[in-house]
């Protein structure tokens, strides 16, 4: 495996995931957690929110909590996409803490299992498929996923041409630049360059959107 996959690069890869749970950005989800700990909307949101820590470095045991949000959820309703996606980002967080290179192996592993099993049961949850297809573009060639995350990429845009699927800023400028990265990388730069386009035009001055003006730039060089 590629060692880079594990250092800068999925350092971004999680601090871009953990914009995508979008929750309020207020301390009150705590006191909703201890008020209703079995309540399946304020396990989802206390989870994205300790995942965001748990990415960031902020809590070391932030991504046990995390763990335990997603997974009680799933004990309660064991279809749900977005908690078993967002189970799968959990693991993947794992796979970047391990110091064994099997453990990150085996932690990949059980990340892209619960994530796929996400999309089988939920094929039209765009949302899970943007978690999923975030973290298949920055794989390594060696898991074989970039197929896959162009899929689901394209299968948002029909989606989304049916109707709308609710999506936020974050969510859309998230989309459009990793569409564009898993498109690039396929060999079609073309459509990926109008894809970085939309990031940029989005949000210029955000992480992603600088990311795409540099990328149209050095196409153009």
């Amino acid at each position: 495996m590629k060692k880079m996959f594990f250092g800068s690069t999925f350092t971004l890869l999680v601090l871009i995931l953990s914009s995508t749970f979008l929750y309020a950005q207020d301390e009150d989800w705590k006191t909703r957690l201890k008020n209703d700990p079995n309540n399946v909307d304020v396990l989802l949101e206390a989870g994205g929110h300790y995942y965001e820590q748990a990415a960031q470095g902020n809590d070391p045991e932030a991504l046990d909590k995390a763990d335990k949000c997603f997974s009680t959820v799933l004990e309660q309703q064991p279809r749900n996409g977005l908690a078993m996606v967002q189970l799968g980002a959990v693991y993947s967080l794992r796979a970047r803490d391990a110091n064994d290179p099997m453990d990150k192996m085996e932690f990949m592993e059980l990340s892209l299992g619960k994530m796929d099993k996400a999309a089988q049961l939920n094929p039209d949850d765009a949302r899970v498929l943007l978690t999923r297809g975030v973290i298949d573009v920055y794989l390594p060639e060696m898991f074989q996923r970039l197929p896959l995350a162009v899929a689901d990429f394209s299968h948002i845009e029909e989606l989304a041409g049916k109707g709308d699927i609710g999506f936020s800023g974050e969510e859309w400028q998230t989309f459009y630049f990793h569409y564009g990265l898993a498109l690039k990388n396929s060999g079609k730069a073309s459509k990926a360059e109008d894809l970085f386009a939309r990031t940029a035009a989005l949000n210029p001055e955000s992480t992603l959107g600088r990311q795409a003006a540099e990328l149209i730039n050095g196409d153009k060089k």
